[in-house]
């Protein structure tokens, strides 16, 4: 695991701890923290906030608070230069922070309004730098649906909890893994089934043909090809015995030589046959 990472998810473990709600039970939910929170839901979807914490007390305005975790200085200036994302979300969020390690941190180059909370030396507490500022001059009192729906998902996601969420996964995967080798087997035993199927009807036509070979020869089938190469082995074994096989040879070359010796008598005869007819 990279530094980077490894700081990352740090920081976002401090950030759970300050601000979620679950860390302090047994009292009033101030604050409910979601996590990886996206504008909207399905297609609609293009970008996605880090953290999205909500203050559930009206006296506290009920305000919405948004967090974008950097980790690294190139991380954090690609936000700078490029603030598209996180203004994607201002008009449904009171405060935008920025949480990350105080040596990458400067303040001048850091928006104004924007909230700097950074980790201690030790990494075992979270501290707010800069409060944030409002974002808008009035309070916002409406959110939008698509982005309040990927709120609410975000919401129920955390609140199963990732231990929870680990094993309802786990159970789901064993369960198709299950299912996929219950599909072998069935398949298996129905291949079995096919190939024992094939079996018998192969041997029911056999034993119908070798009934009726019985009938017609007197002997059944077996019997007769068992007797057929018997008399096969020891018909090649008599041939082999006297040399039937290097005499057909001999009588194949005999028979070469008598067919060039006639083809050079009919030459002669032809060539005489001209000469007398010249006299």
């Amino acid at each position: 695991m990279s530094i980077t990472v490894k700081t990352t998810k740090s920081i976002h473990q401090l950030l759970i701890e300050k601000f979620d709600a679950t860390t302090y039970p047994g009292h009033f939910t101030e604050w409910i923290l979601a996590t990886e929170v996206g504008n909207a839901t399905g297609y609609g979807r293009n970008r996605s906030l880090d953290a999205i914490g909500v203050n559930c007390f009206p006296s506290k305005g009920l305000e919405i608070h948004g967090f974008e975790v950097k980790a690294s200085k190139s991380d954090l200036m690609t936000e700078l230069q490029n603030p598209s994302k996180s203004r994607t979300f201002y008009k449904n969020l009171d405060f935008f922070s920025l949480v990350c390690p105080a040596v990458i941190v400067d303040k001048e180059i850091i928006p104004r309004k924007w909230g700097i909370y950074t980790p201690n030396k030790d990494f075992t507490k979270l501290r707010c730098v800069r409060k944030p500022l409002p974002l808008h001059d009035e309070w916002s009192t409406t959110l939008d649906k698509d982005f309040t729906v990927a709120l609410m998902r975000a919401f129920a996601v955390r609140g199963i909890g990732k231990e929870e969420a680990a094993e309802h996964g786990a159970k789901i995967a064993k369960e198709r893994y299950q299912r996929k080798i219950e599909s072998i087997h069935l398949e298996e035993k129905r291949s079995k089934e096919r190939a024992q199927k094939r079996h018998d009807d192969f041997c029911e036509v056999f034993e119908e043909r070798n009934k009726r070979f019985k009938e017609a020869t007197g002997k059944s089938i077996d019997s007769f090809w068992d007797g057929a190469f018997t008399e096969l082995i020891r018909t090649a074994a008599l041939l082999r015995e006297v040399g039937i096989e290097s005499a057909y040879r001999d009588l194949l070359r005999t028979s070469k030589d008598l067919e060039q010796a006639c083809n050079n008598l009919e030459k002669l005869v032809d060539v005489r046959k001209d000469s007398a007819d010249g006299f």
